[in-house]
């Protein structure tokens, strides 16, 4: 779990408390969203506590603020349901420590290369803060202000919580809005503020589990990625399953009636945050695993990016996140496949793989299998963030390559844990996955292969 740093900032007469999650980084290249310096200053108020300041113009941006009623917000113009306003200084940007040198004192750090610095996000930490700030990346050799270091669980540190300087053309960091959140000023109610305003830092040295609201503090940084949007016409494969319990742990429950299995879905009209944050964690997942599993799971992962990536807007950064992954999934996948044509055509045929298609030829010709092959885990699809499938694999007898022919989907009452590593063939339920462009079964039964 992240390390949670607990700080409290002051912005004029204002508090401000902020829970980070300092998580290495794993940046994703997104629009940004900056604007020229405005001569006229426009003020609004916020109406209610708890109201998100997100880093963009629609639901599906991540929030980077939770304010506080009657907090002032410099507006700097209106894009659809939102309002654009200056992001507050004392919020702070993030900068990964790569991309930086410390000063002696710790108190400034400057760019070694150019950068556009992160719009904050404290739930995903610096890894999940994929929004910059500016068009044009700070020049290398511009000095920041450093409001605080980003450790991890070891103790060190991955990025720097900073003070967003006037970008090169001008530009300052803004946020968003949504315009209804938002009244006119009373008399006096914006007489003092500041938005420019440097935050004096008080430092904590304990964690804190939970961010901590000073009373009079108008913000506090608090994010969820993304809520839902409507825009997939996919139909997916609905899979009822959960991963398995082992009988002793059973039996230590009480005799409560048994719960309904989760339905889960893949996404198709609904994209919410916990969708996003589980398909983050798995291709992280992924990324560390060992060559060849990491060849076996590719096709799972190009599967539930490209699910998302139809119901994302051409043009927004969600789409350009989304994209990016998927070129790299794609990549991988092209290398993956040369290296197996190479090694299919320099390979000699292997006389046993022959031999025991042979076997499963002459066994699976008395019954009717909708699926033979050897059953073994997905590194993608656990049942942790993603369902809980089992893949079905074949010997190829063109090649002698083993290849996922199917998968098999248990539902949370069943355990094939036992099957694992053998020889199967399943009857049951089967689904077509246009994504995967392989069978799905919700399986009645699986019989083992004789040894």
């Amino acid at each position: 779990m992240p390390t949670n740093i607990k700080y409290t900032l002051s912005i004029s007469a204002c508090a401000l408390t902020l829970a980070l999650g300092a998580i290495p980084a794993s940046a994703i290249s997104a629009g940004v969203e900056a604007v020229a310096f405005q001569d006229a200053q426009e003020y609004k108020i916020v109406k209610a506590n708890k109201t998100l300041l997100r880093c963009g113009d629609q639901d599906v941006f991540y929030a980077i603020a939770e304010l506080n009623a009657k907090m002032p917000l410099e507006v700097l113009g209106a894009s659809g349901s939102y309002t654009k306003v200056r992001m507050p200084v004392a919020i702070g940007a993030f900068v990964p420590a790569n991309e930086v040198d410390v000063s002696a004192t710790g108190e400034t750090v400057t760019l070694i290369t150019r950068s556009k610095l992160r719009a904050p996000s404290h739930l995903l930490g610096l890894s999940g803060s994929w929004k910059a700030l500016y068009t044009e990346g700070l020049k290398s050799g511009t000095e920041l202000a450093v409001l605080e270091a980003l450790k991890n669980d070891a103790g060190d540190i991955v990025g720097y919580r900073v003070s967003p300087p006037e970008g090169p053309t001008g530009e300052i960091a803004i946020a968003y809005i949504r315009t209804d959140a938002l009244r006119d000023p009373k008399a006096g109610e914006v007489a003092n503020y500041n938005p420019t305003a440097k935050p004096a830092q008080e430092r904590v040295s304990e964690p804190a589990a939970e961010p901590v609201i000073e009373e009079s503090a108008p913000v506090v940084v608090d994010t969820s990625m993304m809520e839902e949007m409507n825009t997939s016409t996919a139909q997916p494969v609905e899979i009822s399953n959960a991963a398995p319990v082992d009988v002793e742990e059973t039996d230590r429950e009480n005799d409560s009636a048994p719960t309904e299995p989760t339905q889960i879905t893949a996404p198709s009209g609904l994209v919410s945050a916990s969708a996003l944050e589980d398909l983050e964690a798995t291709f992280d997942n992924a990324r560390t695993l060992p060559k060849a599993e990491l060849d076996q799971s590719l096709n799972e992962l190009h599967a539930e990016f490209s699910r998302t990536r139809v119901q994302a807007d051409d043009g927004s950064s969600l789409a350009a996140a989304l994209d990016q992954r998927l070129e790299w999934i794609d990549i991988r996948i092209e290398t993956r496949n040369q290296r197996q044509s190479i090694a299919a055509i320099l390979a000699a045929y292997d006389a046993n793989a022959d031999q025991s298609a042979k076997d499963i030829q002459a066994w699976q010709s008395g019954r009717a299998y909708q699926l033979v092959g050897r059953m073994t885990t997905s590194a993608v699809y656990t049942g942790e963030h993603l369902p809980l499938l089992y893949r079905i694999q074949a010997i190829d007898p063109s090649t002698g390559a083993t290849r996922t022919v199917g998968y098999v989907a248990p539902s949370s009452t069943q355990d094939f844990r036992h099957l694992l590593g053998r020889i199967v063939g399943v009857v049951g339920s089967m689904n077509n996955d246009d994504s995967l462009k392989l069978t799905i079964i919700e399986p009645d039964r699986i019989d083992p292969m004789p040894e």
